[in-house]
């Protein structure tokens, strides 16, 4: 399956979207926290690609645990790099 540059940068805006609706739900995480988020979704990805090759499962789910993925990966980005200004109203000293 072949994307046109347009539409992997749609998606990767997305998941920088999920990364803000993320921090507006849970505000700024500690690397630990973001490390065992990661994890686990990286996980919830693998299960969704082996159901999908090995047990007739929906290929529908792997673009959406990969994209839970991408937001985290923004997220520990920004942790390492500072917020961008553009983040507006959310609670990065709630946690």
């Amino acid at each position: 399956m072949k994307h046109s540059p347009s539409t992997e940068v749609r998606t990767v805006r997305s998941w920088r979207d999920q990364a803000c609706e993320n921090l507006e739900t849970w505000g700024e995480q500690t690397y630990p926290e973001l490390a065992l988020a990661t994890v686990e979704e990286i996980g919830e990805l693998a299960q969704a690609i082996l159901e999908h090759e090995y047990k007739d499962g929906a290929a529908d789910r792997i673009p959406k645990e990969l994209a839970d993925v991408g937001a985290l990966g923004y997220q520990l980005y920004w942790k390492r790099t500072g917020y961008p200004d553009d983040l507006v109203e959310v609670r990065l000293d709630d946690v």
